[in-house]
């Protein structure tokens, strides 16, 4: 198995395909903000929890109740994040919607790769099948984080239940009928509504502009250089200026060098 570093958080959750949201308020928001951790390797903070839900709410344009799977794809994908992302020295969150994708292999390659999936599932049918509960009968839309997915089978993952503290490793069949019978009109087993999300790379450097060359300074010593030879009596005065002229522009473009090279 992979082995996740979770840092602070460990409850949150997403949505379904019928373009309603889950029945917990801050299930998804709070999974948006374990997805921005996840992929900026928690570098892009706020102040408290609080501050974070709100100004994730903010951007999904819902400052309260219910959102949806596409609300966080939107949140990851928009400018203000990227912003963020910037200020911190990384690119903006690389993002794959997967809603109504394959189960067996989509899934699973982004898993594989090192993704956080965020899942929505109909928890009924998650208890139904035997997975963790808790304290709760909650049985409405719901959703999970993932991540990590083991090299042979059985196939297993790290799950992220809301309802629950922290991660667990599960059955990664097992998931599959709660994910396929989210929402009012369920995409059907085998498929998914979901979303990944990798780590972000680090933005590229653009090196400064190399010095522009000068023509004058050129001119200028192929100038002292004839002149020298036209007159014996200033050759050597002229050969020192020219000299002065030579170590010039041998400094200037070592300077240029040095900054293409870096």
């Amino acid at each position: 198995m992979t082995v996740l570093t979770t840092g602070k958080r460990a409850t949150h959750r997403p949505q379904r395909n019928t373009g309603s949201g889950t029945e917990g308020s801050d299930c998804n928001v709070r999974l948006t903000g374990a997805s921005i951790e996840h992929a900026s390797r928690g570098k892009v903070t706020w102040p408290s929890a609080k501050a974070e839900v709100k100004w994730i709410r903010d951007v999904m344009g819902k400052p309260k109740g219910a959102t949806t799977i596409g609300d966080a794809i939107r949140v990851l994908r928009s400018p203000q994040l990227a912003a963020r992302f910037a200020a911190q020295g990384l690119q903006p969150p690389p993002v794959r919607d997967r809603r109504g994708a394959q189960w067996g292999e989509t899934i699973k390659d982004d898993l594989r790769d090192g993704a956080l999936v965020g899942l929505a599932i109909d928890r009924g049918a998650w208890l139904d099948a035997g997975l963790p509960p808790d304290a709760s009968a909650f049985r409405g839309g719901h959703a999970v984080g993932m991540f990590g997915m083991s090299s042979s089978s059985p196939w297993e993952t790290q799950v992220m239940d809301p309802l629950l503290a922290g991660w667990r490793v599960l059955n990664y069949p097992a998931l599959r009928k709660p994910a396929g019978l989210f929402g009012a009109k369920p995409w059907g087993e085998g498929r998914a509504e979901a979303y990944a999300v990798g780590r972000s790379k680090p933005l590229a450097v653009t090196p400064p502009e190399p010095p522009t060359p000068d023509p004058a300074l050129d001119r200028a010593i192929a100038s002292l250089l004839a002149s020298a030879q036209e007159s014996d009596d200033t050759a050597a005065a002229l050969e020192s200026q020219a000299t002065t002229l030579r170590t010039r522009a041998t400094a200037r473009r070592a300077l240029v060098e040095t900054l293409r090279g870096g």
